[in-house]
């Protein structure tokens, strides 16, 4: 009997993009080759244009997983989220907006709790729109929450339009911003490219180019994210945008930046290192009845350790032990020196 491969998490692959109508058998075709040669994991569609009940399914042996929020009466908006047949999702829990608006689900993979939002928000009033529905999904999330989709609206107008700007007020758009803040959620792509100028949609109206649809996470698990790419667009003005979430290779600035400039803010780790080896040096003469550590020191060490901490520059650099705990102790040391211009005064 073949032996059956374990699901691991790090596999997930996530894809969304603005399909603009999958009525046409057409379409639906070629979307799917284009989520295969993607190697989707999990897929957020905005405006699939499927009108209620009676609409196409976009199921298939690849992707035999999905889930719609569709227009009762016209083919208009719709979202919908698939999933692989490789990726073992057990919904626990769903919300629909009746208009098509966005798409809210809860469930497990692999006794993981994850929740997962697919948004298309309106030409008009974006910012209601992201209240009313961040609201909701504030309520509804549990575990890893990964919202995508088409805002319809350039959260940085400056760096994610090619014109610099926006026609949407910019307090709207600071109002949607710290709602995402409230709530944790940080922008895939711009974490991996905090200064780059790249865009998923094209307006033939007016003439230029913009970035209007996202993948959030939220920020306590940005860990996890390896890359987020924007695609090339392909029967539609919106290109397709793909993060990888794989095992952790956030840079560390990103991990140590505040978090209102866009990181998670944790605490330094080379602070946090070298605090160690400091406290540890302080408990080795902390107590005098305590010799191990000591009499290590006076065998390996040249000299008494205490009384070479405060030597000059020059002869400090020139300490070396065998031992490597002892020495990695002393350069710590000799860099917290140098960096907090310590003296023997």
């Amino acid at each position: 009997m073949a032996a059956t491969r374990a699901f691991a998490p790090a596999q997930l692959t996530y894809w969304s993009n603005n399909v603009q109508g999958l009525n046409s058998p057409e379409k639906r075709a070629h979307l799917h080759r284009r989520l295969w040669s993607a190697k989707a994991s999990v897929v957020f569609l905005q405006e699939t244009h499927l009108k209620g009940g009676d609409a196409p399914k976009l199921e298939n042996r690849r992707f035999p997983l999905g889930f719609y929020a569709n227009h009762p009466d016209t083919k208009k908006a719709g979202v919908a989220i698939l999933f692989a047949h490789s990726v073992p999702f057990q919904t626990t829990q769903t919300l629909a907006d009746p208009n098509g608006r966005f798409l809210f689900l809860r469930g497990t993979i692999a006794d993981h709790e994850y929740t997962f939002a697919c948004l298309y928000g309106p030409n008009r009033k974006q910012h209601t729109f992201m209240r009313q529905a961040l609201a909701k999904l504030e309520k509804f999330r549990g575990g890893l929450l990964i919202a995508a989709g088409d805002l319809n609206m350039p959260l940085d107008p400056i760096r994610d339009t090619s014109r610099g700007q926006s026609a949407i007020p910019t307090h709207c758009l600071k109002a949607t911003q710290r709602l995402l803040h409230k709530m944790g959620l940080v922008d895939c792509w711009r974490t991996y490219h905090p200064d780059a100028r790249d865009y998923i949609h094209y307006s033939a109206v007016h003439g230029h180019y913009s970035r209007i649809d996202y993948i959030f996470m939220a920020q306590e698990y940005l860990n996890l994210l390896r890359s987020a790419d924007i695609g090339i667009m392909d029967h539609s003005d919106h290109a397709p945008f793909v993060w990888n979430h794989k095992p952790s290779r956030v840079k560390r600035s990103t991990l140590e930046r505040p978090k209102s400039q866009g990181g998670t803010g944790l605490p330094s780790i080379t602070t946090y290192y070298q605090a160690t080896h400091i406290h540890r040096l302080v408990d080795w003469h902390a107590n005098p009845t305590t010799k191990q550590w000591v009499h290590i020191e006076k065998q390996q060490a040249l000299g008494k350790i205490p009384a070479q901490l405060w030597l000059g520059e020059t002869s400090f650099e020139n300490i070396r032990t065998d031992n490597p705990m002892i020495n990695a102790t002393l350069q710590v040391w000799c860099r917290v020196r140098y960096n907090g211009n310590l003296t023997t005064a």
